[in-house]
């Protein structure tokens, strides 16, 4: 879904002092869950990665932050597979790329006490039937009194993936009108694609995210729309 807008650039090393470097939370942004799966996507290809945090930092000298990804890594990773750790990392969008234990105590406090890991364990991946309205939605067809709006959220129980995906679809614009078959489906994520979108969706398999990306997000949670099925009446449930 990404592989056209997030291109893997040459990686430049610049060097800054990090004696007075200031934490200031975690990297804010609309598109943050975005970032988080592209990120976890290319990461998990390196086993000797155990985990990352997105803070944002503010340099001695410099008035504007930077957005920074620390990497935790393995004690025995070499400087050369640090160096290619990086480089899978650069482009995403203008981050320095530091590793844990380059950074002082002092610092790592500061960033763990304010920023969540990126992979988090312990998410399944489930499937939100919503029953939606079209609102302010306009690429619902308006002649539709209502639709099922196919939801897919990795979280740690079905009430936290329902809840996360009628904010998201009201965010959209629809109107929640309540849950098809007042069902949420736990999906087993390594059967996302040959098990749920050749055998549910494979006409809308263009349309939908392929297994490498659905793992990164069960790995560091996140969400996305599947199809929208419509028109739909009371008595078709």
């Amino acid at each position: 879904m990404f592989g056209n807008l997030f291109k893997k650039k040459p990686l430049q090393v610049v060097q800054q002092p990090i004696e007075k470097v200031v934490v200031l939370g975690e990297i804010k942004g609309n598109g943050l869950a975005e970032l988080r799966i592209e990120l976890t996507t290319r990461l998990r290809a390196f086993p000797s990665v155990m985990n990352a945090k997105l803070p944002r930092l503010l340099y001695q000298g410099e008035s504007t932050h930077r957005n920074c990804l620390v990497i935790t890594a393995a004690a025995n990773v070499n400087d050369k597979k640090r160096e290619e750790i990086a480089a899978a990392c650069a482009g995403v969008i203008p981050l320095d790329i530091l590793f844990r234990d380059s950074l002082p105590d002092r610092v790592l406090s500061r960033i763990d006490e304010q920023c969540q890991d990126l992979f988090i364990s312990d998410l399944a991946l489930f499937e939100c039937p919503l029953i939606v309205r079209r609102g302010t939605n306009t690429e619902m067809p308006a002649e539709w009194p209502r639709a099922i709006s196919f939801w897919y959220v990795a979280a740690t129980d079905y009430e936290t993936a329902l809840y996360a995906a009628v904010q998201s679809a009201r965010s959209e614009g629809y109107e929640f009108d309540g849950v098809f078959n007042s069902k949420v489906e736990q999906l087993d994520p390594k059967k996302w694609w040959a098990g749920h979108v050749m055998v549910k969706w494979k006409e809308y398999s263009d349309h939908l995210p392929p297994q490498e990306r659905v793992d990164a997000m069960v790995c560091t949670g996140g969400l996305f729309r599947g199809p929208n099925l419509g028109p739909f009446v009371a008595n078709a449930a």
